[in-house]
């Protein structure tokens, strides 16, 4: 006989609030998990995206709009609350000094490279150092002392910023009197260097992958996880799978009530928790979030 499941405190889920899911671009994509990231961040500050500091009172209202805004539609792309934020540059600005790395091609500001002097601990040698060097540019390869000073701040850039953690930040010139055909030459044989020891991802997220991510029903599970566990519920995981799979087990699939149970059990535990853990993070959304921008 199958087991009476509980599912009264999370009455407000909808799994057809999900149903947009399918036909989702990268950016869509990147949109509901930059928003689920700050929803939890905000609501459990509990280090899993963020190093732990203080909420404030508005970030805490934004966060519990955020939930009530999931209980009533579901996708944020489908609510007023998400066409008002409109501030995904600067979050997103956020997250990349977070990482200390950029998300996406594109020019460093003015800002930036300030910063970079502003945060070094070595600024005032590094001045001493620069002032010494521009007073004697012209005549200074006669003189060894300064030749060796000059060779010392040679390395890359992004050697000297990711001198102890690789974050993926690269600094490049460009010199735009070249051809097109030739800086993608240049920049593909850079690339094919940089990528030989580098951790990160080479590719894009393949359609294929997006869509197993709606055939899962990923951000439905992460949304009834998450708010039951702000709201301080206690739900299983079996309860959780008979409420965002309840259509595809429904009596007319069923050989036996008992079997369907263990079926469910078995996907949730090892295929819905593991995915929704690597889709709902940083990495994942800094891939999508350039890879939208590349499809614009």
């Amino acid at each position: 006989m199958q087991k009476k499941k509980n599912v009264g405190k999370v009455s407000w889920f909808n799994i057809d609030n999900y149903k947009d899911c399918e036909s989702f671009t990268a950016s869509d994509w990147s949109n509901e998990i930059l928003q689920r990231i700050l929803m939890h961040h905000h609501c459990l500050n509990d280090c899993t995206y963020f190093d732990e500091q203080e909420i404030s009172s508005i970030d805490l209202k934004d966060g519990l709009d955020q939930i009530e805004s999931i209980k009533k539609f579901g996708l944020f792309k489908n609510s007023s609350l998400y066409k008002a934020v409109g501030d995904e540059p600067k979050i997103l600005f956020l997250l990349k000094k977070q990482k200390k790395s950029a998300i996406y091609l594109d020019d460093i500001t003015e800002f930036e490279a300030y910063e970079f002097f502003h945060a070094s601990p070595n600024k005032e040698q590094i001045q001493f150092d620069m002032d010494l060097l521009l007073s004697n540019l012209v005549s200074f390869e006669r003189n060894e002392k300064l030749e060796s000073l000059f060779k010392q701040y040679q390395s890359p850039f992004s050697a000297t910023t990711n001198k102890d953690f690789d974050y993926g930040a690269r600094f490049l010139q460009v010199n735009l009197e070249s051809s097109d055909e030739c800086l993608k030459r240049s920049f593909e044989k850079w690339l094919k260097t940089q990528r030989k020891n580098s951790k990160f991802t080479s590719e894009n997220i393949r359609e294929s992958k997006l869509n197993s991510w709606d055939g899962a029903k990923l951000l439905a599970y992460w949304d009834i996880c998450t708010i039951c566990e702000i709201e301080k519920i206690k739900i299983g995981l079996e309860a959780i799978g008979d409420l965002i799979f309840r259509k595809e087990f429904s009596e007319k699939t069923k050989k036996s009530a008992d079997k369907s149970d263990i079926n469910l059990q078995q996907k949730m535990q090892r295929v819905i928790v593991k995915k929704a853990r690597e889709m709902i993070s940083l990495e994942t959304l800094e891939i999508l979030y350039a890879q939208g921008e590349a499809e614009k």
